[in-house]
């Protein structure tokens, strides 16, 4: 009972992982295209929500990460959205100065899986 309450409540409450991280999917506003993943601790949510832009935390170089701040390309915050448990999130941007991808394209998402290729979808080895 309790457990449907949780999944029912608007409260937001992001369950962190036990590395402090919560993962976070960049979602156009507009059209809904996925931008990129990144992942959020509780500082870098906090900011996000306090600025309206996208603040993430870089596990490779582990420090905050604002989004745009040495770039020029900022996501700013239209909505955001959590899952049933709470446990990852979606932020619907503005992508603005260019795209949201370190390649330069509009988001990470470009490559395609061939699912008719099965040499392709072996991977395990």
């Amino acid at each position: 009972m309790s457990e449907l309450k949780i999944e029912e409540t608007s409260t937001f409450k992001p369950k962190f992982s036990s590395d402090g991280l919560i993962p976070a999917v960049a979602m156009d506003f507009k059209t809904k295209e996925p931008l990129m993943l990144a992942y959020m601790n509780a500082e870098s949510l906090q900011k996000t929500l306090e600025i309206q832009q996208a603040v993430y935390y870089s596990r490779s170089r582990q420090e905050i990460w604002h989004k745009g701040a040495t770039s020029g390309q900022y996501q700013k915050i239209h909505s955001i959205k959590t899952d049933c448990d709470q446990d990852a999130i979606i932020l619907y941007v503005e992508q603005l100065g260019g795209g949201a991808c370190h390649t330069g394209r509009s988001g990470c998402f470009y490559r395609e899986v061939d699912l008719t290729d099965k040499a392709q979808l072996n991977f395990s080895e």
